[in-house]
């Protein structure tokens, strides 16, 4: 921090308010054209003599260079820079038509001679090295979005902005109200501005003094210009301090044009269509928050919108703090007749101390002129504790630290360790309490058998002879955790069985296989399998911190970080030289969901080879993966590797005893809101006395149980059907369901209470800002749909939402009285008279199967005479051809006539009559309609159904739907 210090001093006099004076570099004698002498600074050696001379040409080159680059070497001043900047002095005022090196020599002179870093080269070598230099190309649209959005907690108009940037620079702005002295805090959007100049933008700062005032007063109008002079100071001497140049930052401040008549008229024209409501929320975390709030806090998020549209600028750039005035921006600024621009939001530093880095704590907070004493003192108080690695420290060295070493290209040291990336030092400092203990074994009071009880409870398997010998030392468990769907309930049950591990004296590694997953059929896409792996295991963390669950002996560790190392690799080629294809097809044929591709035979081998490489004695997972388990027993040798002894746990069951709509009807997911849980207990398959299929039961058994722990699981019952009743196992209430003595309804309606009581606190913790943002990485929202038909093949715009299909029942059918192959129908589609509907189907159906067969109709199609017989809508088939065969849709049991029938995504009203006057017209909407290997309807690939679940047919795999 001292240099910052020092240069800020030395440019600023805090006491006289005024810039003091600077030295400026003295030239050498020179002739740019001639035979020039000059010694490289700092070299006490006898000048050389350069022949250089500077052709046009070579002019040209050097000017082409600065226009991409700042500086000769890197992103800061060297003393190369003098020495070219010393060697052009004599002709500078010759240069002025080079616009960019006329720019960087300004910029030079600016700094001192301490101020420079680096050894210099001789001006043969600069100008060699510059005059071979040609203009480098302009950075592709695709690496300047990613420079511009990375380190950012939030992104709202990447499409806007990625659109722009295929054009032009980008216009964006960041503002700062002159309140308090700026902290070291602010060093986190300088990082971005940085990024933001490299990325080619056009960055205006702007010096927000009537806000400062509007918000209660934080800086009295008269101190105004003072704190705004202040404010351009700091600012320009932590860029320099970090090595940006500020040649292309435009300074603005807010009072030169937000006092001007157009700006005002906009000012009353917003304040008469907001409500008090509105504005309040919008600055709720922004403007300082008093009991009596004054009228000024109200205006502040308006003049903020208006910035937008007066400073000409494409997007915004500010804390996450500040996302309800974007939102009210966005909302605001298009009903005045302005477009809505984008947003870029940087996370907030956390403070020294917890919370907020605020400037009215002083502890929690760095201010830039504090002494290296109050920096050294607040630092030794500063919460910095593994167990909460996103403390205030951590957050600086991640946000600024990190982002400054990268632009300088050096890397984090620290204890003769060199960090690469703010994750490895993460991981590090996590694990540096494990680190410290090493291999202590784990203290416990339990004798062994009491050990081996407790490991070997709720496991399918009984635990094998091996157990007792492992558990002689400290012994490692290793949970592999599959990503390939959001996380669930189940990990309730795991992470309560890692309880009993740590009970017992063993050590946990908690793996997240993203690679794994992906592997599985691209279930997960690789852009977000890392993600998502960090959210799974902030999850887990989560939950075991809800079921008070210490983690001091637990580790958790991602697939890819360490499956791409040499040493496994080489391991996976040996296994796959040393293993059939057959053996790898026989573990995981009920595993993947797609054991045909190669990635699928890869999969058993690597799961073996996670035992090996993370040292393994225990290997626990549930039953699904049983078969990987026996593989990685037989194969593990091969390559040198010691099998674990494996924990079997038992396999949830889907929820419903049905093909299910759609994936997520079929678990409750660990964060589910309570009315979706309601929802799917109510629904779930528990059929009275079944006892050999029944989620519900099992929900009992593998969550609430473990969750219970020792206390007893109560079913609620009114005194009527015989009074509460408590069990303290599951056996008991597994045998009196199977007497039909505990009725489906008791049993749902207990286990929704005691599910509530689990995922509640779960899903708080999930809410919290960070948990946000790791899922909304992990699970990007969907692209809007756009508003509209969609483009269908044959170029005839449809979406499904259009065809008005409906559930119908057959109540009357006879023969065509002109057409052999034509029934006449009377069908039932939920209106007060049955519809007439003629189908092809005599050759296909039996008139008795007709006859009250629930049906699906395509009910907005315009009436037409088909043999003098008018028909009003029709029936929907699956067909084959070569030997013909066409079968009927048939709705899912429950439906009823009227039902509507929709693809997911897809429910807006239908058209009240579709538009088939081309004679194609139909056929093409139809295009996109097929059943699945599951004899599911479909449209392209989207399940059809009603909310009682899927349309299917009875045969008919991958066949046309017309």
């Amino acid at each position: 921090m001292l240099p910052l210090y020092s240069k800020m001093y030395d440019y600023f006099d805090i006491q006289e308010n005024r810039p003091r004076p600077k030295t400026v570099f003295s030239a050498t004698d020179c002739d740019s054209y001639l035979c020039v002498p000059h010694a490289a600074a700092g070299n006490k050696a006898e000048p050389k003599m350069s022949t250089v001379k500077l052709s046009p040409e070579r002019l040209q080159a050097i000017d082409n260079y600065f226009c991409n680059y700042s500086y000769i070497e890197g992103s800061f001043a060297t003393h190369s820079d003098r020495v070219l900047s010393d060697f052009l002095t004599p002709v500078i005022d010759d240069l002025s038509h080079y616009v960019h090196t006329s720019r960087w020599w300004k910029h030079i002179q600016t700094f001192e001679l301490h101020e420079l870093q680096g050894m210099a080269r001789t001006i043969d070598e600069i100008l060699d090295v510059l005059g071979k230099s040609s203009k480098t190309p302009e950075m592709r649209a695709k690496e300047q979005l990613s420079l511009i959005c990375r380190r950012l907690d939030e992104v709202i108009g990447e499409d806007r902005i990625a659109a722009v940037i295929k054009e032009r620079p980008l216009k964006i702005y960041w503002g700062t109200a002159t309140t308090g002295k700026p902290h070291v805090a602010y060093f986190v959007p300088m990082t971005k501005i940085a990024d933001f100049l490299k990325a080619g933008c056009e960055v205006t700062v702007l010096l927000a003094d009537l806000h400062a005032y509007l918000d209660n007063m934080k800086a009295p109008w008269s101190l105004i210009e003072y704190r705004t002079r202040y404010y351009k100071a700091v600012i320009e001497a932590m860029l320099k301090a970090i090595g940006v140049s500020v040649e292309n930052l435009r300074f603005v401040q807010g009072r030169n044009y937000q006092l001007g008549s157009h700006y005002t008229r906009d000012m009353y024209r917003l304040a008469a269509m907001v409500t008090e409501h509105d504005a309040k929320k919008a600055g709720a975390e922004v403007v300082k928050q008093v009991d009596a709030p004054l009228q000024s806090g109200l205006l502040y998020p308006g003049l903020q919108a208006l910035d937008e549209e007066y400073l000409e600028v494409d997007a915004q750039f500010g804390g996450v703090d500040q996302r309800k005035i974007f939102m009210y921006a966005e909302k605001y600024l298009p009903k005045l007749g302005y477009q809505k621009r984008s947003h870029l939001m940087n996370p907030m530093v956390p403070g020294l101390t917890g919370g907020k880095m605020s400037a009215s704590e002083v502890d929690s907070k760095i201010d830039l002129l504090d002494s290296a004493d109050d920096v050294a003192r607040k630092l030794r108080g500063a919460s910095c504790d593994p167990a909460s690695p996103d403390n205030g420290v951590m957050a600086f060295v991640n946000y600024v630290v990190f982002p400054v070493l990268e632009m300088q290209g050096r890397p984090f040291r620290i204890d003769g360790e060199v960090y690469s990336t703010f994750e490895q030092l993460k991981e590090d400092f996590i694990n540096y309490k494990a680190k410290q203990e090493g291999e202590k074994p784990i203290v416990h009071e339990m004798n062994i058998d009491d050990r081996i009880q407790l490991i070997s409870r709720n496991l399918v398997h009984p635990s094998p002879d091996s157990l007792r010998t492992v558990l002689t030392k400290t012994p490692h468990v290793l949970w592999s955790v599959s990503l390939t769907r959001p996380p669930d309930c189940c990990i309730v049950s795991h992470v309560a069985k890692l309880r009993d591990f740590l009970s017992a004296g063993c050590r946990v590694t908690v793996l997240a296989s993203d690679v794994l997953s992906h592997l599985d059929g691209c279930q997960v896409p690789w852009d977000f399998v890392s993600n998502i792996a960090d959210y799974y295991l902030e999850l887990i963390k989560a939950t075991m911190t809800v079921l008070n669950i210490a983690m001091e002996n637990v580790q958790f560790v991602k697939g890819s970080s360490f499956q791409e190392d040499k040493e496994y690799v080489l391991d996976l080629y040996k296994m796959t030289a040393l293993v059939t294809c057959k053996d790898s097809s026989q573990a995981i044929s009920s595993v993947v969901k797609d054991p045909n591709l190669l990635s699928a035979l890869l999969y058993p081998d690597m799961m073996a080879l996670d035992e090996k490489h993370l040292h393994a004695d225990f290997h626990y997972c549930s039953s699904k993966y049983a078969p990987v388990i026996e593989f990685a027993q037989k194969s593990l040798p091969l390559v040198g590797g010691e099998p674990c002894t494996p924990l079997i746990s038992d396999e949830m069951p889907s929820l419903l005893n049905r093909a299910a709509l759609t994936p997520d009807e079929e678990y409750i997911g660990l964060t589910e809101q309570e009315s979706q849980l309601k929802k799917k207990i109510k629904s779930a398959f528990c059929e009275e006395g079944n006892v050999t299929f029944n989620p519900v039961l099992s929900l009992v058994r593998n969550v609430i149980f473990p969750w219970l722990e020792k206390e007893k699981f109560v079913v609620v019952r009114t005194e009527e059907n015989g009074g509460n009743l408590e069990f303290d196992s599951f056996s008991p209430l597994e045998e009196m369901f199977s007497q039909k003595k505990l009725h489906p309804g008791d049993l749902k309606n207990s286990v929704l209470e005691y599910m509530k009581k689990i995922i509640q606190p779960i899903r708080k913790a999930a809410e919290s800002p960070a948990m946000k943002k790791l899922h909304n990485l992990a699970y990007p929202p969907p692209p809007k749909k756009a508003k509209g038909p969609q483009k269908a093949a044959g170029g005839d715009e449809f979406v499904p939402s259009k065809f008005d299909m409906r559930v119908g029942k057959v109540v009357e059918v006879r023969r065509h009285p002109d057409a052999e192959s034509l029934y006449v129908e009377k069908i039932d589609i939920g209106e007060p008279e049955p519809r007439t509907i003629v189908s092809g189907l005599v050759k296909y159906v039996p008139i008795e199967e007709m006859q009250d067969r629930m049906v699906v109709v395509l009910a907005n199609l315009k009436p037409a005479n088909m043999r003098g017989v008018k028909s009003a809508g029709m029936v929907l088939c699956a067909s084959a051809g070569e030997p013909a065969v066409i079968e009927p849709l048939q709705p899912p049991q429950g439906s009823r006539p009227g039902d509507r029938i929709v693809a997911e995504g897809y429910d807006d009203p239908p058209d009240p009559v579709l538009n088939t006057k081309k004679s194609d017209a139909l056929a093409k909407m139809l295009a996109g309609f097929r059943t699945d290997a599951s004899l599911r309807a479909t449209w392209n690939k989207i399940v059809l159904g009603t909310s009682n679940g899927p349309l299917t047919v009875s045969t008919l795999k991958d066949a046309p739907i017309k």
